[in-house]
């Protein structure tokens, strides 16, 4: 599942670009947002391959339980909150190491070095072939203290 602006910037040009090198796998992709790029003719006819558009928050909601993995290949955001909540409906993440520090490698998700469509189809093909290790990172519970008002009033107050 990926919930966002689907521009370049997101990281999804190359997650798009992956979906070919990540084989026959069974994986349903849903993607919610607002589109903002032009979307390839095979993405858009993989039958496999959900758009959503803009979603009001019960239907966000509903895609975060009824997904196994969100995904956030983005190249720059300073935080995304929804790693948030995804991390709160139990979801692991595939995350760039562009976007804050809320995926902790191996522990409730993977963390991508590179944007690049071999790193996603990587990432993605490893989900599938260990889906113990998906479990392992739904249960990892985050340290929501790091994610206050007051430590990230602290964090700002200290820049």
């Amino acid at each position: 599942m990926f919930l966002g602006q689907i521009i370049p910037r997101k990281g999804v040009r190359e997650w798009f670009e992956a979906l070919p090198l990540i084989g026959e796998a069974p994986i349903e992709y849903h993607i919610a947002g607002p589109i903002g790029m032009a979307i390839p003719d095979e993405v858009k006819n993989d039958p496999n391959v959900h758009f959503y558009g803009p979603v009001a928050k019960d239907q966000a909601q509903q895609l975060y339980s009824e997904s196994d993995v969100f995904l956030l290949p983005t190249h720059s955001d300073g935080f995304a909150i929804t790693q948030l909540e995804a991390a709160a409906h139990g979801l692991p993440i595939i995350a760039s190491r562009f976007c804050a520090s809320v995926v902790e490698h191996e522990k409730n998700g993977l963390l991508l070095d590179e944007v690049t469509p071999s790193g996603i189809a990587q990432a993605i093909r490893a989900c599938v072939e260990n889906p113990a290790s998906l479990c392992r990172w739904a249960a990892h519970e985050l340290d929501w203290t790091n994610y206050s008002i007051e430590t990230l009033g602290t964090r700002l107050a200290e820049l």
